[in-house]
């Protein structure tokens, strides 16, 4: 269904950069209707001195130079990563709140837990699909053969990325002690 609507709206961008793969990944959030629920991220996240730790990802966003719905459609189509693609979001944005603490790698960790990995979606509905990413059911099946075969692979990449809050704080405090 192609959004005919969005080419009205204009889109901050949240940049998501991962420790971890080495890649940026934007999320377009539509601006009209989410101004102060933006603001107070963006607010959050400006208490954040970003940098990477270990595999952890890093976060900012734009609410100067916001771009057009034909912008952000656009984007959303560049393959230039390897793990993820670009998204767009014409939904209300929910508030999203972090735990605040003094200690700048706990901030980093507790927005990783928050937004990690593309979890912007967890706060925030109408994601739109580009009608050309919009595959049929047998093209579906055929993909799901190939991606079996990468199955294994992956999830044992997943597994060696997955570590507790605790065990990277341990690591940064041996290596401060």
């Amino acid at each position: 269904m192609k959004n005919k609507m969005s080419h009205h709206y204009r889109y901050a961008i949240l940049a998501e950069t991962s420790g971890y793969w080495l890649e940026t990944w934007y999320s377009f959030i539509r601006y009209e209707g989410n101004e102060e629920n933006l603001k107070h991220l963006q607010n959050q996240l400006e208490k954040i001195e970003m940098y990477v730790i270990d595999d952890l990802s890093t976060f900012d966003l734009d609410l100067e130079h916001l771009v057009s719905g034909e912008t952000a459609n656009q984007m959303i189509k560049v393959e230039i990563n390897s793990r993820s693609f670009h998204r767009k979001f014409d939904g209300t944005l929910k508030k999203i709140k972090l735990k605040i603490s003094k200690d700048n790698d706990k901030l980093i960790i507790n927005i990783n837990n928050k937004l990690g990995m593309g979890q912007i979606d967890k706060y925030i509905d109408g994601e739109y699909i580009h009608p050309e990413d919009l595959i049929s059911g047998s093209e579906y099946e055929d993909e799901d053969e190939e991606e079996d075969e990468d199955e294994e692979e992956v999830e044992v990449e997943e597994e060696e990325k997955k570590e507790s809050t605790q065990d990277i704080m341990r690591r940064r405090r041996r290596r401060k002690g």
